[in-house]
């Protein structure tokens, strides 16, 4: 009796095992999928505007790669959004090309440049 308890626990162990490697590989197929994937995803950028969804041109944007950080035009962006474009800051009267601010019907938003020193 005891032979074949143990030829079903041997039997069971091997099934477990190889389920075990089944799910290895399948992980590592859908990894390798998402991976390829995501390398063939077209670069569309979208905006999310007044809970519209806006699509911009992506030679609108710069991507630094050692950086990881995204640069774009506020300038030619905000037609596009919906904004009026405006040198300067707001009330201040002022054609400063440092700082800037974008209008639309309902909200005013300022921007100024950000300079990158090393001391």
């Amino acid at each position: 009796m005891e032979y074949l308890g143990e030829e079903r626990e041997n039997k069971s162990k091997k099934i477990v095992i190889i389920l075990l490697i089944i799910a290895v590989i399948l992980a590592i197929i859908i990894f390798i999928t998402m991976m390829i994937l995501k390398g063939t995803l077209p670069k569309d950028l979208r905006l999310n505007v007044d809970s519209k969804y806006v699509q911009i041109p992506s030679e609108l944007f710069v991507f630094d790669n050692q950086t990881q950080e995204i640069y774009i035009s506020l300038r030619d962006i905000a037609s596009l959004i919906g904004y009026e474009y405006y040198n300067g800051e707001y009330n201040k009267y002022t054609e400063d090309t440092k700082k800037c601010y974008l209008q639309s019907e309902k909200q005013i938003v300022g921007f100024s440049l950000r300079i990158k020193q090393n001391i």
